[in-house]
């Protein structure tokens, strides 16, 4: 079955197996090429679908090793191939739920600046209800006479009231992110957070992933338009702590 492939913005193809084989692993078409092949949904990067590829002499990747073998001996699995030596390992994973966007046939989608962007409104509007418990009385206490004579007390009234900002969002997205990858925003728009390999966050990663998306934002929001320019619709802090967004 033929390949295309995007090359400065101009679809090419069709190419075979083998020519398109040989393009990959000449470096012409990168593992973040967009490509399609018939019956596929939509283009995704190559990086999401090298299991597909069956050269002319009948071989294929394994999924798991990434080792080629004979197509005809390995394990079917969707439309991902896995040797006879992995094959202990890739079922154990699969009954655990770690799966990649390949071994699911490399058509996860991504999810995209705006869909991501209704996710991030509705979990600031949920993160709204205990900051007011914590912004309104702090405001009150700094508005007082007595504290308008004591700056250096209004300073810290105001340290105090930042740090607890930053305290509860970052306890809110390291929660959610780290026990299945889903806020309540992502979870009503349909979005996850996974690993690139498609395995799933950890507390630490998404505690890590909080602070690359604070950053992604004091550059000027540079870190969260970036995502709409990506292959793979991966903001700053994505490629920082190695994560996807995709649309479950």
């Amino acid at each position: 079955m033929n390949w295309y492939y995007i090359e400065n913005k101009v679809r090419q193809g069709p190419v075979d197996e083998v020519a398109f084989k040989n393009l990959a692993e000449g470096g012409r078409i990168t593992p973040e090429t967009m490509v399609w092949q018939e019956g596929m949904t939509d283009w995704v990067p190559l990086s999401t679908v090298r299991n597909r590829i069956v050269t002319a002499d009948g071989r294929a990747r394994c999924v798991e090793c990434g080792a080629d073998y004979p197509a005809e001996e390995m394990i079917v699995f969707g439309q991902s191939r896995v040797c006879a030596g992995c094959k202990a390992v890739f079922f154990q994973k699969v009954k655990e739920g770690v799966v990649s966007p390949a071994t699911m046939g490399g058509e996860h989608q991504f999810g995209g600046f705006w869909i991501r962007f209704a996710a991030i409104f509705i979990d600031g509007l949920i993160m709204l209800i205990p900051m007011l418990l914590v912004i309104v009385p702090i405001a009150l206490i700094s508005s007082s006479e007595t504290m308008e004579k004591n700056f250096g007390m209004m300073m810290l009234l105001q340290v105090v009231q930042m740090i607890l900002q930053y305290g509860i969002m970052c306890a809110y997205f390291t929660f959610f992110h780290g026990r299945n990858g889903q806020t309540p925003g992502k979870r009503v728009c349909g979005l996850k957070v996974v690993r690139t390999d498609g395995t799933p966050m950890t507390y630490g990663r998404a505690f890590g992933r909080f602070w690359a998306y604070v950053l992604s934002g004091l550059i000027l929001y540079i870190g969260y338009i970036m995502a709409g320019f990506d292959p793979e619709k991966r903001a700053l802090h994505d490629r920082l702590c190695d994560t996807r967004v995709i649309k479950i």
